[in-house]
């Protein structure tokens, strides 16, 4: 609504970051409040299932009680499918409510239970391997249109090369932040939660993204060796990637707070820096 002194809808607000509690709850089971709830109150049953207590602390019942809304835009990112069910888990990003209907009246049982009940694990490894070769040779031609040195940002703008390292049980964001000299001005590192390459990826970027305007730069240009990750951040709100959906849209509003901001993709030999410090 245009006009007005600016008040966002306090109930609007409220279930935002009631959203985003919720899902750092759910998502991070290694911070400390995280453990002290689970410990407390839900150490025999999951988050989705337990319903209202009185015993539960204010915050708990506030998430408790706003968890419908949040589960509806829930879908998940699909691993080896033994935990998932078919048809009341919702895992199908691509229909809505992300939860397939069965069709009963075809007059036989559905046997079907969980999803790697429908996984063929040779089709998939062949599968895979296809894809694979695609996206290689697919990158490699990309790349080759791509820039392939790094160069200096105009004056009075800063250029941020981002990238992400992945381990084992976790993932490492890192970003470098370098001036029209050529000169570092700011770099960052930050442990992230194990999550797909891509996903690490487009989390780096907004890493580098905060701390420049946490440095209270104005003009920047975003530089990373993502292309799906490049792609999806600069076709937003086209949903490229779902999983990272809310964090790019995060990224754009942060975006809006600079007089410029722009992202490229570059070939990896161009983020050499930021590759380094993310190992």
């Amino acid at each position: 609504m245009a006009g007005g002194i600016g008040f966002r809808a306090l109930a609007d607000l409220n279930q935002a970051m009631l959203s985003k509690l919720i899902w750092q709850f759910v998502s991070n089971m290694d911070s400390l409040w995280t453990q002290i709830l689970r410990g407390k109150y839900l150490q025999h049953t999951n988050f989705w299932d337990v319903e209202q207590s009185p015993q539960a602390s204010w915050t708990l019942k506030s998430m408790l009680k706003w968890k419908k809304g949040v589960k509806e835009g829930l879908c998940f990112s699909m691993g080896n499918g033994v935990s998932i069910s078919v048809w009341k888990d919702p895992w199908v990003p691509s229909i809505k409510g992300f939860k397939p209907s069965p069709h009963l009246n075809y007059g036989y049982k559905l046997e079907v239970s969980t999803v790697a009940n429908l996984i063929d694990p040779v089709t998939v490894k062949s599968i895979h391997k296809v894809v694979r070769e695609h996206l290689v040779a697919w990158q490699h031609k990309r790349e080759q249109r791509s820039i392939s040195w790094w160069s200096p940002p105009p004056l009075g703008t800063i250029k941020v090369n981002f990238d992400v390292a992945m381990r084992d049980s976790f993932a490492v964001g890192a970003a470098v932040l370098k001036d029209h000299r050529g000169l570092v001005v700011g770099a960052v590192v930050k442990k992230l939660p194990k999550v797909d390459p891509e996903d690490g990826e487009i989390w780096a970027a907004q890493i580098g993204l905060e701390e420049a305007r946490r440095c209270g730069f104005r003009k920047i240009l975003v530089e990373g060796d993502s292309i799906r990750a490049i792609d999806a951040i600069r076709s937003f709100p086209k949903q490229l990637n779902w999983r990272s959906y809310g964090r790019i849209g995060d990224m754009v509003n942060c975006s809006s707070s600079f007089d410029s901001c722009r992202f490229y993709f570059v070939n990896r030999s161009v983020n050499v820096e930021a590759h380094h410090l993310a190992r």
